[in-house]
C-alpha cells in the first residue's frame, strides 16, 4: 500500500485539524526537507539527476513523477515570490542615500 493511501485513508490518526500548530510545523518541516532534497537533484549533472530520479519509488509513495515535479516547480515559484517580497520590503526601509551606498539606486 502506498504511504499516501494510509494517510489519506486514516486522517484521524494524523490530521485532527490543519490549523493545529503542531501539524503546521510538521507540514512546513516536511515541505522544507523535500525541497532541500530536490534542490540536490536540481544541482546534479543531467545524467546523475536522471539516475537519482529513477531511484525514487513513486508507487510506494502513492504519487507520480509528474506530481512531484509540478509540486517542486510551484514550491520554487512560491519561495521566489516570498524572497522577492522580503527584499522589496527591506529596500523600502532604506533611505535614498543608503540605497546609493549599496549600489541599489
Amino acid at each position: 500500500m502506498p504511504c499516501r493511501d494510509y494517510y489519506d485513508d486514516h486522517p484521524e490518526q494524523y490530521f485532527r485539524d490543519v490549523t493545529e500548530p503542531v501539524l503546521k510545523k510538521r507540514i512546513a518541516f516536511a515541505e522544507s526537507a523535500l525541497c532541500a532534497v530536490l534542490k540536490v537533484f536540481d544541482n546534479a549533472p543531467d545524467d546523475e539527476r536522471d539516475e537519482m530520479w529513477n531511484e525514487i519509488d513513486f508507487a510506494a509513495a502513492g504519487i507520480s513523477s509528474e506530481e512531484l515535479a509540478e509540486w517542486h516547480a510551484q514550491h520554487r515559484q512560491r519561495d521566489q515570490q516570498i524572497r522577492d517580497a522580503k527584499i522589496k520590503a527591506a529596500r523600502a526601509k532604506l533611505t535614498a542615500e543608503e540605497l546609493k551606498l549599496l549600489g541599489l539606486a
